[in-house]
């Protein structure tokens, strides 16, 4: 799962993202946020907004717990700054093969939280 998270890493860096934290090898452990510890922690400085990332990189990457936690993080707000109110960017990594799962298992969400789940392609 590290290379999946490496390259989430690289697209939030072609995305003019700050990456603070992320589950590989260069940078420190996300931490968890109300029980829930995302894959990639950015931050966007001109927006002031933190940007979340989780891979599902398998068939069984939308497990029970990995549900669970897409919608802990997808309910997630900016609590200070101009983007104060605003629910945070999430996005799922995935491979191409992993795409059709992604779309069927995003069905899974309430409309709220998918309105800022983003699908990013590894």
């Amino acid at each position: 799962m590290e290379y999946l998270v490496k390259g989430m890493v690289e697209k939030f860096k072609t995305k003019d993202l700050d990456v603070l934290y992320a589950k590989c090898s260069g940078f420190p452990n996300p931490t968890e946020i109300q029980g829930a510890e995302p894959d990639v922690v950015a931050w966007d400085p001109s927006k002031e907004l933190y940007h979340l990332g989780l891979v599902a990189g398998s068939s069984d990457g939308f497990s029970d717990d990995f549900v669970k936690k897409t919608s802990v993080l997808a309910s997630m707000m900016m609590s200070t700054g101009t983007s104060e109110g605003k629910r945070l960017p999430l996005y799922l990594g995935f491979t191409k093969e992993f795409a059709n799962d992604v779309d069927e298992n995003l069905q899974k969400f309430d409309p709220k939280s998918k309105e800022n789940i983003k699908k990013l392609e590894i």
